[in-house]
């Protein structure tokens, strides 16, 4: 069951890490121009740690896949919108998920090194930002429908998010991963009201096949 880790009862806001479990780097941040901060970034591939997280979240590079924004193979895709092949490369965008399921889990493991999430809860954190963005070249191919004058409405209004799992309907894609394609990206909070609807999304039973 995929759902919001729940942490135990603690003033979060009291929170503190030991000065050695910190990285070393600039005491003040928002003092610092982009480039400053840069400068003391760590580069990181993505696409380092691909086997890895292959291995240990089959289901995000699935839904990944069926989004058309897999990190190693994008094919032409279809719009359901227009009809037109978008045939441009979206690996950027798979790469992308798995920089901030990275990221994502180097913060969770912080945490559950101070006794406030589980290893279950880790694992839950991991698979939302992994595929917080898999929905994103729908989203793309809703924003041409909207200027060619083939779509009603906004291209990012709730409505639109929901109506994706009809729009492929027909096409090679499980309906389940349909389904939760047309919620993706609710991890981010970019529709009003999904707290509700991430405490109940589950796609760890998800009919992703072999």
């Amino acid at each position: 069951m995929l759902s919001n880790p729940t942490l135990p009862a603690a003033n979060l806001s009291s929170l503190t890490f030991p000065a050695s479990d910190l990285k070393t780097g600039p005491a003040d941040y928002d003092s610092l121009s982009r480039d400053e901060i840069l400068a003391h970034a760590r580069p990181f591939d993505p696409l380092s740690r691909y086997d890895e997280f292959e291995a240990k979240f089959p289901q995000v590079l699935r839904i990944l896949e069926a989004g058309g924004v897999h990190p190693l193979n994008t094919p032409p895709l279809r719009s359901p919108y227009t009809g037109d092949i978008d045939s441009s490369s979206w690996t950027n965008t798979g790469e992308h998920n798995l920089a901030v399921m990275h990221v994502a889990l180097q913060i969770a493991e912080r945490f559950k090194n101070h006794g406030l999430l589980t290893d279950e809860d880790v694992l839950k954190i991991g698979e939302r930002a992994g595929v917080h963005d898999s929905a994103k070249r729908y989203e793309k191919l809703r924003g041409i429908a909207a200027k060619a004058g083939k779509l009603e409405g906004s291209p990012y209004s709730a409505s639109q998010y929901e109506a994706l799992a009809e729009a492929l309907r027909g096409t090679d894609i499980d309906p389940e991963v349909a389904g939760y394609l047309s919620h993706a990206g609710k991890e981010t909070g970019h529709i009003v009201g999904n707290i509700s609807y991430l405490t109940n999304l589950s796609f760890a039973n998800l009919s992703l096949g072999a």
